[in-house]
């Protein structure tokens, strides 16, 4: 088992795959907007930022499989 996946057993249960719906949902929204505009060579930091301010300022959305 990775170390990534390890952070998330918690008395022995796997919680790995609880996630909140809206990160894939910011993903692919903020790569539709990087190729609309064109841009490249963005900085990580600048991403990582736009992607963390987005999550931020949406409603948790977590689910299950």
């Amino acid at each position: 088992m990775s170390k990534v996946r390890e952070k998330y057993i918690v008395g022995g249960v796997d919680l790995y795959h609880v996630r909140n719906r809206n990160e894939q949902r910011v993903v692919r929204c903020l790569q539709d907007e990087i190729e609309r505009l064109g841009v490249i060579n963005i900085p990580p930091q600048v991403i990582e930022d736009a992607y963390a301010l987005a999550l931020n300022q949406l409603p948790a959305r977590y689910t299950q499989q």
